[in-house]
């Protein structure tokens, strides 16, 4: 394993430039460096982990700062976090995995494989038909609006999250834009995707996940249900607000896919990894 020097990585570290968007033209404060832990206090974050890949090999973790603010409890490379719209890259993957079995099909009618929820047809969808191929690019015709809202206390099952069925408060999922032909960013589908994934093989997500893409990439540390005794036993970060204070988890109780992975970044690195070799290859 080539390691990277630790001094070289905490010398870039340490100056990392003020990127904020928000910050007028000709302003001081742009490209200023400042340290990870400065930027930390500077945005209110209460924990930080980094995992550094370099020649296909996991180099180097750290943390930084507390899983809670006030808890005393630091961030480790062990540290689980909840990783937001990340989790779709896994899901591609496992999905590109049992394509290659036969298992499912990139371009086959999505409701060739679903049984209790189908996609309603529309005008749209008589030519061009929703595939698993649209839904992983965002070009399904299915609108960009969050789908991850539910009644408080509430389990619903994907079927009603599709459907926009109580206990769901979301609206149903459906196709706006003819299939393929535009991109727009879609939570929504990769829902579809995780009800499909679920119907074909037949077990739920975080085991299609478990067999397809941690097993192969050391992801020991890694799930996409919340209910997992790994992430409710573990010390795992806790989301903030901007202000810096705590805040509760608004992790859906059923769909996952679109954004619910909980991992470390030494996980997503071993992961990147993988994929980087894949490429090589």
């Amino acid at each position: 394993m080539n390691h990277k020097p630790e001094s070289q990585i905490e010398a870039a570290l340490s100056h990392l430039p003020n990127l904020d968007p928000g910050l007028p033209a000709g302003s001081p404060e742009r490209g200023k460096t400042q340290s990870l832990t400065e930027r930390m206090e500077h945005y209110r974050v209460s924990g930080v982990s980094v995992a550094v890949v370099e020649d296909y090999e996991l180099a180097w973790a750290r943390g930084w700062g507390e899983i809670r603010r006030g808890s005393g409890i630091p961030v480790t490379p062990e540290t689980m976090f909840e990783s937001g719209s990340v989790s779709k890259f896994p899901v591609a993957f496992a999905v590109l995995r049992l394509v290659e079995r036969g298992v499912v099909d990139l371009d086959r009618d999505v409701n060739d494989y679903l049984a209790s929820w189908k996609l309603p047809k529309t005008k749209l969808t008589a030519t061009e038909p929703v595939t698993l191929r649209r839904l992983l690019t965002h070009t399904s015709g299915i609108p960009s609006a969050d789908q991850t809202s539910w009644a408080l206390g509430s389990t619903p099952t994907l079927a009603q999250v599709l459907a926009g069925k109580r206990p769901a408060t979301n609206k149903p999922v459906e196709i706006r834009t003819l299939p393929g032909s535009e991109h727009h960013y879609s939570n929504a589908g990769y829902i579809l995707v995780q009800q499909l994934l679920e119907e074909a093989v037949g077990r739920p997500l975080d085991q299609i996940m478990r067999s397809e893409v941690f097993g192969h990439c050391g992801m020991t540390s890694s799930t996409y249900a919340p209910t997992n005794p790994m992430w409710t036993r573990s010390f795992h970060a806790q989301p903030h607000l901007k202000d810096g204070s705590p805040a509760q988890s608004e992790l859906h109780p059923s769909a996952f896919a679109q954004g619910g992975l909980l991992t470390t970044p030494t996980d997503l690195a071993r992961f990147a990894r993988e994929v980087m070799l894949a490429a090589a290859r």
